[in-house]
């Protein structure tokens, strides 16, 4: 991968797009391996990122779905509230 510049194979500025796409490409195989290929995801993540998981489920064969922006947000609330923290 770190060639591919250095060769001229592909531009400098691509190889981070490059890098990312392996890595969710591996995480997709992995964390699909045995699904049904009716089976929804939820994407919980930055709506970039989101995104191209959510494409790379789709070259799977998988349907995703993106949760809501503020869904961490509200379960570390939930989190706080069950413990007392807050009220």
């Amino acid at each position: 991968m770190r060639t591919l510049p250095l060769l001229s194979e592909m531009p400098e500025e691509m190889t981070s797009d490059f890098l990312s796409g392996l890595l969710i490409g591996a995480e997709v195989a992995a964390g699909a391996a045995g699904l049904p290929l009716a089976s929804e995801i939820t994407i919980v993540g930055r709506g970039d990122l989101a995104e191209r998981h959510g494409l790379a489920l789709a070259q799977a064969g998988l349907t995703a779905r993106q949760a809501p922006d503020d869904v961490v947000a509200l379960g570390h609330l939930q989190i706080a509230r069950s413990a007392g923290l807050v009220s």
